[in-house]
């Protein structure tokens, strides 16, 4: 049930949201008046629910309970309470190593897997060829994918000064595609 939620942490001036499924996390901060600091988690697919019917409005979270995590949700007229849990409980991933870094417009990237991941081995015995090679060097990206009987390779400039190479598993790679404007 905890990768099920959405951990909020609010801290300073801003809230972050941290959602995962333990293969891959989203992260999103926003600006937000924060009187007391604070981190919750709270069920995901029914807070989007409840969310997407509010009325465009300010919404202010506070926690009722903290040793219960419970939390008063209001905008405009709409008050309703949900049940947390602890936020020592989300599992922490570790950021990346400080490596090679790229920029690449989504669209970009976006057609860049779909031309690639198609091609990946369904074949489970052999992991690495599961997922999609990342490879960077020399100011080109590489993205190559291979099965039995396909291999498909999309390659982009990209202004990098590092070399780097990256196997990234298919179904974390369509969950970003899912995610990424055209």
């Amino acid at each position: 049930p905890v990768l099920d939620g959405i951990l909020f942490c609010a801290e300073n001036d801003s809230l972050r949201l941290v959602a995962s499924d333990s293969t891959l996390q989203a992260s999103k901060s926003v600006a937000a008046a924060i009187d007391r600091p604070g981190s919750v988690i709270l069920p995901g697919q029914r807070f989007a629910r409840i969310a997407s019917n509010l009325p465009n409005e300010a919404i202010d979270l506070s926690i009722d309970d903290p040793e219960k995590h419970s939390v008063l949700l209001q905008s405009g007229a709409f008050r309703m309470n949900i049940q947390g849990l602890d936020a020592d409980q989300y599992p922490e991933m570790l950021p990346p190593e400080d490596g090679a870094q790229f920029s690449l417009s989504q669209s970009t990237l976006k057609d860049m897997l779909a031309q690639t991941v198609f091609s990946v081995s369904k074949d489970q015995t052999r992991p690495i060829l599961t997922g999609v090679l990342f490879a960077l060097e020399e100011g080109e990206l590489q993205l190559v994918a291979l099965s039995a009987n396909r291999m498909a390779i999309r390659r982009e400039k990209v202004a990098a000064a590092e070399s780097a190479q990256a196997v990234i598993a298919e179904s974390s790679l369509r969950k970003i595609i899912g995610m990424l404007s055209d």
